[in-house]
């Protein structure tokens, strides 16, 4: 089986006015119903948990009542991104070798391809995340008043969801966690001496972090 753990349990802090971007309306729908439709109706998802807080439970629950989603439920994230995937693992009834994504309510723009891209490739490595080539020019800063040198970008990509995980990898990387400040899953599997590999993403999968970031986004949706 593979499930999908989605996060849209984040505070937002950088986002306008502390406007929740979990529920900010793009294009008239709110940022959590894209990527939990796309996985929802995915061909190669069994079950989705939606990790979300307090504050977004009503609406989400009335989402996924209203397009009848069965193969959805809800759980209560944690105070952080690991945690967050914790409960969301709680979840979970798999076997050692059943498929785990992991996705980022904030990266709307999730579509089958890059799904079943990401859950084939995780089948044959255990571990997996999407990414895209670094294409800007990389300095290092002096406290952010000058340029301090140049990073060589050759090998340099930058990280994205969705992650893909056996369930036996991503369990036992969380439980030997011994923080919380992981920003994405493949720290925490990296931990425990095993290679991640990388699968091309998409320019799509843009993260929502300020309120500049909307209309970048908005020119992929038809």
């Amino acid at each position: 089986k593979t499930f999908a753990i989605l996060l849209v349990a984040g505070k937002s802090t950088r986002f306008e006015n502390n406007v929740s971007k979990q529920v900010f309306l793009l294009k008239g729908k709110p940022v959590f119903s894209y990527p939990l439709l796309a996985l929802a109706k995915s061909k190669v998802i069994n079950e989705v948990i939606v990790v979300s807080n307090d504050e977004h439970k009503s609406e989400i629950n009335n989402f996924i009542a209203s397009n009848k989603l069965t193969n959805v439920c809800l759980c209560e994230g944690g105070e952080t991104r690991q945690l967050s995937v914790e409960e969301g693992l709680k979840c979970i009834n798999a076997d050692p070798d059943d498929i785990v994504l992991i996705h980022d309510g904030a990266r709307p723009l999730l579509d089958e391809e890059i799904i079943e891209r990401t859950v084939e490739a995780a089948k044959v490595a255990g571990a997996v995340t999407t990414f895209l080539p670094m294409e800007d020019t990389v300095a290092f800063s002096d406290f952010e008043e000058h340029i301090a040198g140049f990073a060589d970008r050759t090998n340099l990509v930058k990280i994205q969801t969705p992650q893909a995980f056996k369930y036996a990898v991503i369990s036992e990387a969380h439980k030997l966690a011994n923080d919380s400040l992981a920003t994405d899953d493949c720290s925490l599997v990296m931990r425990t001496l095993m290679q991640v590999k990388l699968v091309p993403g998409s320019k799509k999968l843009a993260k929502l972090t300020t309120i500049e970031d909307v209309n970048y986004l908005e020119t992929f949706i038809k």
